[in-house]
């Protein structure tokens, strides 16, 4: 069984519990064909005067497991000077983890980087200083042109750290093909393969018994942009009037 080590930009922490859950639900499923160890490195304000990091497992199957490491960051007068610090605090943690990861369970495979930044930073140097390949996985609808906010809104630096990013990687994915061909164009990338989302099928899967009446919930960060709950509901009133009672 092949051993993957997943750096998930996103992932559900303490910090944030509900950002990156389909990422969790991703590895969920591969950890049943791969041996797969997500790794997620969060800066977590509450930790400023304790100067030291915490660690957190999660472990949903067999083949899988996640690491979830918070770091503090002190506070600078410029924020530029503060971000930098960051940046290199969470480096450092990444090749601190995969030298140990290395030393307990041996060189792992790959990388699969999920969403280009900040984890594909750490992939691009894991890269260079372990020879480990990695590809990216997105999920962001940033990349999207009619996206608000957008991956043109962001700073220069930030755009060309995420082209270099995606120029150094082996391959690439997305969750949808509509996302598969922004990445093309944003990047000038030959391929990108399509790996949707997952469905915990035990779950959730078709009644087989035919109702009169249909009911359906939404549940989303309504506050986004990308949501577009207006349409959905507009878009259910249509149905509703042409489906008859």
């Amino acid at each position: 069984m092949k051993k993957m080590l997943w750096l998930a930009s996103w992932y559900p922490s303490k910090v944030d519990p509900f950002t990156g859950d389909f990422i969790e639900r991703h590895a969920r499923a591969a950890s049943l064909y791969s041996s797969i160890h997500v790794l997620h490195v969060v800066k977590d304000k509450s930790l400023i005067e304790n100067k030291k990091n915490l660690e957190e497992k999660k472990r949903y199957t067999e083949g899988g497991e996640a690491t979830i490491i918070y770091y503090p960051s002190p506070a600078y007068r410029f924020s530029w000077l503060e971000k930098l610090h960051s940046i290199y605090l969470y480096l450092k943690i990444h090749k601190e983890y995969l030298k140990n990861y290395i030393r307990e369970k041996g060189k792992p495979d790959g990388i699969h980087v999920h969403i280009g930044l900040k984890a594909g930073i750490a992939g691009l140097f894991l890269k260079f200083w372990y020879q480990i390949p990695y590809l990216v996985s997105e999920h962001w609808s940033g990349l999207c042109p009619e996206a608000k906010p957008n991956y043109s809104d962001k700073p220069w630096f930030y755009r060309w750290l995420w082209k270099t990013v995606m120029k150094n990687a082996s391959g690439y994915s997305a969750v949808s093909e509509y996302l598969a061909v922004a990445m093309q164009n944003m990047f000038s990338l030959n391929k990108v393969n399509v790996i949707p989302n997952v469905v915990d099928s035990n779950m959730f899967f078709p009644s087989g018994k035919l109702v009169k009446k249909a009911r359906f919930i939404y549940i989303s960060a309504i506050k986004n942009y990308q949501k577009n709950v207006i349409s959905i509901l507009e878009a259910a009133a249509i149905m509703i009037k042409r489906v008859p009672e």
